[in-house]
């Protein structure tokens, strides 16, 4: 196979090319298996440790993204990959935090705390790309990634996720809406004014997703924002649609509504 004839040559090869060889594995969705029982992946991580310091940002970014959407594990390599980006994260453009952050987030190393501190650090402070510069998906993902390894310790930088989050609602879409509402109700942090953009923006949108649904109602009720309008309008979108939802979206839209004060949905 192309992953066999590969392996020998990976001794040859630079951060750029570590770099677009997982990436385009990423994309294709496969992690080619090689006759000794490991993959394409580990032999890379294998080969691509002792020249960590040779990384850029973007190459950081990509290989880390390609590892995580693959659900491929590899602690010392995800270990070494963000020691080396610590540092330097000022270096890295909006997007490529946001994948950092994500991708950190699915297979969290030792020194990942480090990176995360380095990350809130720095947008509180303002160094690097400013949460302006981001995408609203990609303020969706740093605030999700942020409350899925539970980092809750810098206040400053969720008050300006916040703040962010709420001078943007109208850019977000049914995922970002339902991440970010997942995020703050997730690490029990109330935001009065941004869960009421977010319930405005939702009863704007033609579809949420059921999982969007779920989330979202599961956020408000955790966080005590129990809005007749906004419970009534996502259980009769739920109940019209109740075969699409998965069995986790239900036992999530069950314990939102278990916490609210108005009667069940018919």
């Amino acid at each position: 196979s192309i992953a066999e004839a590969v392996v020998p040559r990976l001794p040859e090869f630079d951060s750029r090319h570590f770099a677009n060889l997982t990436y385009a594995c990423a994309l294709a969705e496969i992690v080619p298996r090689l006759g000794d029982q490991s993959t394409l992946f580990d032999k890379i991580a294998d080969a691509a440790i002792p020249l960590i310091r040779t990384f850029d940002p973007q190459h950081v970014a990509n290989i880390l993204w390609a590892y995580a959407k693959m659900e491929h594990p590899s602690p010392e390599f995800f270990d070494a990959l963000a020691k080396e980006a610590a540092p330097r994260l000022t270096d890295f453009s909006a997007q490529q935090l946001a994948n950092v952050a994500w991708s950190l987030s699915k297979h969290p190393p030792p020194s990942s705390n480090a990176a995360f501190d380095r990350i809130a650090e720095d947008v509180v402070m303002t160094r690097g790309p400013s949460l302006d510069s981001f995408t609203s998906q990609g303020l969706a993902m740093l605030a999700h990634s942020f409350a899925t390894v539970g980092h809750v310790a810098n206040t400053d930088f969720w008050d300006r996720i916040d703040r962010a989050a709420t001078a943007r609602a109208s850019e977000l879409g049914p995922l970002e809406c339902s991440q970010i509402a997942w995020s703050f109700a997730t690490i029990g942090r109330p935001a009065d004014n941004l869960f009421r953009a977010i319930e405005s923006r939702t009863l704007s949108m033609d579809y949420v997703k059921p999982q969007g649904l779920s989330n979202i109602a599961w956020a408000f009720s955790m966080l005590g924002y129990d809005s007749r309008q906004f419970f009534d309008a996502i259980a009769q979108r739920s109940l019209s649609r109740l075969k699409d939802f998965t069995h986790q979206d239900i036992v999530m839209l069950v314990l939102a509504y278990s916490r609210i004060v108005h009667p069940y949905p018919e």
